[in-house]
């Protein structure tokens, strides 16, 4: 078998690559470890791109048996991987509006080297060597260093795209969490090389002294690289390209390009140019606010970031150990703390790997040196990339939480604080997270991300169990009396809890607070999933604490204004006999009045709420719950027929039951447009008055 790769076999050498040498097993025990979504291979997105350009998107696996499988039945010619869903893929089209979406990605950087196409002289396009790659190794080294003394990540890895770039993949728990506005920043945070085709100076810096510490530390690592970097690409060559495009970096000033020319042309040794040029450099600096030298090994060396990979939570990005279907090449991992010892020449291809295989297979002594469990990447040029592959997942599985861990800076923050600024105040960000990580559990793994069937029992549990444990509480103490020290609170005193002595109302208030609640209220609500599809965040992300807080207050302002005017259409004469005449049969409050009602106004009242919720602000599921918890306690609480010290008073409502034409809104406001507040603030005012002269 020949070690040339011939792209026309391509069909059958996947197939016994992915049979034999592809580690499934290893690759799906890297994509479940840093995730705490429950089966998150099943979550996972993956796409293949078969022969004559046939995508597959949204495919997913339950384990490495049923990825191997499927590759070996496709043989993709390219695997690409995406992000942790809240359903499975495959079943994103049975899923409500809105329920589908990217939870979890490792954090990915992708670097082509085809955007450095304006600084390489050596190759252009597609194609690459290891004069123009060095500026990979220079991208490998700088980004490691940001990601693990900057952010303190320590479990990232970079893989060979293949052909002309590399890929990283960042897969800390902190990292695969990351939302997007966090990527976002941490992108903007890295980026310095800014600018299209038609921009010529892509790096603008500030003196040395006011430069951000991540530039100073980039300049180090780029210099000694530089001179190597400039030599293979003929940068010191006075009449070439290359030296022409390098002067038109410099500032408009002949003295100056005529004495980087004289500099370059009088060195004798290649690598004496450069520190030549930065003497010249450095003196013209003294004079402007420029910082010439350092912009110049930025603007050639510093790495260019495709920033939408790494923002976009449901990018895909190509796979570790799939075949590049152009040059055959394999995706390997490359060793960043050993990048000399990465050479373009030395990356397996397909055909090698097989021919290897086929070798082996033609010894004389093949049972004697295979064991029936052998790894046949062993045999072949493969066996040290899944070796590095495989020490780095097991690190990864046996980690510990990370710690923050402090920028390198005079000014150094913690890595948390810097994700802390980017969304909210840090007094609350810590409380927050806690309360997106118990979230993740519950949205994720009790509801399997099922945003309609998590709201319906959020809902529900938190209706029931807010307004039946308050209710019953409540009761008890009317019909008892005890204890004495809550209920000396009873606002109209002189009269018994009405249920007190009649058994008969007791049962009859029950029963009908029984059929709205657990009849009427289902019956209504269930049919509306098509309100909260559409208009609420069923989504796996809690809304901020001012957001969550505002849309609470828009709810309860609207609600305010509507009740009002509901309940005052409701004392209008017929309707008043017919319905609303229900609820005021008991003029003395007990907590059992609350809901009890016609099932016309309880419909009309009570269900629409949450619906309210949704459709005018568009909150998300604990918002809405959290409405709810808000209507059914204040409700139990007006209706109590006690005036509890420290939880605000509900004297305004239970005046209502003695005086039908006032106090008819929830809180009262619209109450004061209308003057319908006017005899309630009066008996208010000769209480205490009476209180003023018995003192």
């Amino acid at each position: 078998m020949s070690t040339s790769f011939d792209d026309g076999c391509l069909s059958d050498l996947l197939r016994v690559y992915y049979k034999r040498l592809f580690p499934s097993a290893l690759f799906c025990r890297w994509l479940s470890s840093s995730s705490a979504v429950f089966k998150p291979m099943l979550h996972r997105e993956f796409s293949f791109t078969l022969q004559n350009d046939i995508y597959l998107r949204y495919l997913s696996f339950s384990d490495a048996t049923d990825l191997m499988k499927s590759l070996v039945d496709k043989t993709p010619v390219k695997i690409d991987i995406g992000a942790v869903y809240t359903l499975p893929p495959h079943e994103r089209k049975l899923a409500p509006i809105g329920s589908f979406q990217a939870v979890e990605r490792e954090l990915v950087f992708d670097i082509d080297i085809t955007d450095y196409d304006d600084v390489r002289y050596c190759c252009s396009g597609t194609s690459v060597c290891e004069k123009c790659f060095v500026l990979m190794r220079i991208a490998i080294e700088i980004i490691s260093d940001i990601l693990s003394v900057d952010f303190g990540f320590e479990h990232f890895i970079w893989v060979f795209s293949g052909r002309r770039g590399v890929h990283c993949w960042v897969s800390d728990s902190s990292a695969v969490k990351m939302n997007t506005p966090c990527r976002s920043a941490l992108a903007e945070y890295m980026s310095v090389v800014k600018g299209g085709d038609g921009v010529l100076r892509k790096v603008s810096l500030p003196s040395q002294q006011q430069q951000h510490p991540l530039i100073r530390t980039a300049v180090k690592k780029v210099e000694p690289h530089f001179i190597q970097y400039a030599i293979g690409q003929d940068l010191w060559d006075v009449s070439g390209r290359p030296f022409e495009d390098f002067l038109r970096l410099l500032p408009d000033d002949i003295e100056l390009r005529n004495s980087v020319t004289k500099a370059v042309s009088h060195s004798k040794n290649d690598e004496n140019i450069w520190p030549a040029v930065k003497s010249v450099l450095s003196k013209f600096e003294s004079k402007t606010v420029y910082s010439l030298d350092s912009e110049v090994l930025l603007h050639y060396c510093y790495p260019r970031l495709d920033v939408n990979v790494t923002t976009q939570l449901n990018h895909l990005l190509k796979a570790p150990f799939c075949v590049h279907p152009k040059t055959g090449n394999i995706c390997i991992p490359i060793d960043h703390n050993n990048l000399e010892r990465f050479k373009l020449a030395r990356v397996p291809t397909i055909s090698k790997l097989c021919c290897e295989l086929d070798s082996f297979e033609k010894s004389d002594d093949v049972s004697q040196t295979k064991p029936s469990n052998f790894k046949e990447y062993k045999l072949t040029s493969l066996k040290q990339s899944v070796e590095l592959f495989t020490r780095f997942v097991d690190n990864l599985q046996s980690s510990k939480p990370l710690k923050p861990i402090q920028i390198s800076d005079q000014n150094s923050i913690k890595m948390t604080e810097f994700l802390d600024t980017l969304s909210a105040p840090s007094w609350y960000t810590a409380v927050g997270l806690k309360m997106q990580l118990l979230w993740d559990w519950i949205y994720l793994d009790v509801f399997s991300g099922n945003g309609l069937v998590c709201l319906y029992t959020l809902l529900f549990a938190v209706l029931y169990l807010s307004f039946w444990i308050p209710l019953l509480l409540l009761t008890a103490m009317d019909l008892t009396r005890k204890p004495s020290c809550l209920y000396k609170y009873k606002i109209q005193s002189d009269k018994p809890a009405p249920i007190e002595n009649d058994r008969a109302l007791l049962w009859k208030l029950l029963r009908l607070n029984v059929i709205n609640m657990h009849v009427l209220y289902p019956l209504f609500i269930l049919p509306c999933f098509p309100f909260f599809v559409y208009f609420a965040d069923l989504g796996p992300t809690l809304p901020s604490f001012h957001v969550f807080c505002g849309h609470i207050l828009l709810q309860l302002g609207i609600y305010e204004v509507l009740f009002f005017y509901f309940h005052r259409t409701l004392h209008y004469g017929p309707l008043f006999q017919w319905i609303h005449s229900v609820h005021h049969e008991v003029r003395c409050p007990t907590a059992l009045v609350a809901i009890y009602s016609h099932p016309i106004e309880f419909i009309l009242g009570t269900p629409t709420a949450p619906i309210l919720c949704a459709l005018c602000t568009g909150a998300h599921i604990v918002t809405i719950v959290a409405v709810v918890f808000i209507q059914t306690i204040g409700a139990c609480h007006e209706h109590c027929g006690y005036a509890f010290p420290g939880i605000g008073s509900n004297e305004f409502h239970d005046f209502h039951h003695i005086r039908y034409d006032q106090c008819l809104s929830l809180f009262g406001f619209v109450d004061m447009l209308y003057g319908t507040d006017k005899v309630f603030k009066e008996q208010q005012a000769n209480k205490r008055k009476l209180a003023n002269k018995i003192l």
